[in-house]
């Protein structure tokens, strides 16, 4: 599934219109249009704003992309067994040049966002 038709899903299921959920992302409703298109890419600044103004982490978002209907198999979930060191890598090495960058830079984002959260409120 692509992650544009996944936001989309998720903001109509929730009721939202492209105007509300695009004023709280800091965009405007066409760009987020296109999005949800795949018409337009999405930056991972980007996505973390879209997942926040719908109440949702970048991670939910994900999950949802790759597990639609989580259970949806006879009303029961397996749990997932986290992968391997190993099998992240030899997963990170089948792909290719750009999407490996994406990889790059979601993981850049949440390091900085890690970051951001364990510093000290004053």
């Amino acid at each position: 599934m692509k992650i544009g038709h996944t936001l989309r899903e998720i903001r109509e299921a929730q009721g939202s219109t492209l105007e509300d959920v695009a004023y709280l992302a800091r965009t405007t409703a066409s760009n987020l249009s296109r999005i949800e298109r795949g018409r337009h890419g999405c930056s991972p600044d980007m996505l973390e704003r879209i997942a926040q103004a719908l109440g949702m982490t970048v991670a939910e978002i994900y999950r949802r992309d790759v597990d639609p209907e989580p259970g949806s198999s006879q009303g029961v979930q397996e749990p997932r067994r986290l992968p391997t060191r190993p099998s992240i890598l030899r997963h990170y090495e089948q792909l290719t040049f750009e999407h490996r960058e994406i990889v790059d830079e979601f993981v850049l984002m949440l390091l900085r966002r890690q970051r951001q959260m364990a510093e000290p409120r004053s």
